[in-house]
């Protein structure tokens, strides 16, 4: 992401979509396609998941989850947030981009 006049919620909200990527990703290390293909970001949340601080954000906000990603690659889209006018992408690689809206 572009450090240049950042603002600071922006970091806020990069690094929540880090966690829950991290999260997504454990819990898709643990379980089969077969039961992965079922899963919605709301049914995630149900079942715990992510930690009470990424629920948390996900619930006070409208994330969306684009399904668990076949292969690593820094193309592939995993979840996404648009707030105050900038979209965040988390991708399949573990990175965020921060993009105007």
């Amino acid at each position: 992401m572009d450090t240049t006049n950042r603002d600071p919620k922006d970091d806020i909200v990069a690094k929540a979509l880090l966690q829950a990527l991290l999260e997504i990703h454990i819990y898709q290390s643990r379980h089969t396609t077969a039961e992965l293909n079922q899963q919605s970001i709301e049914a995630l949340v149900a079942i715990y998941v992510f930690s009470p601080q990424t629920m948390d954000f996900i619930r006070n906000h409208q994330l969306r989850f684009y399904g668990f990603p076949r292969r690593i690659a820094p193309d592939i889209m995993v979840l996404d947030i648009v707030t105050a006018g900038k979209r965040f992408i988390g991708f399949a690689d573990g990175h965020v981009e921060r993009q105007a809206h």
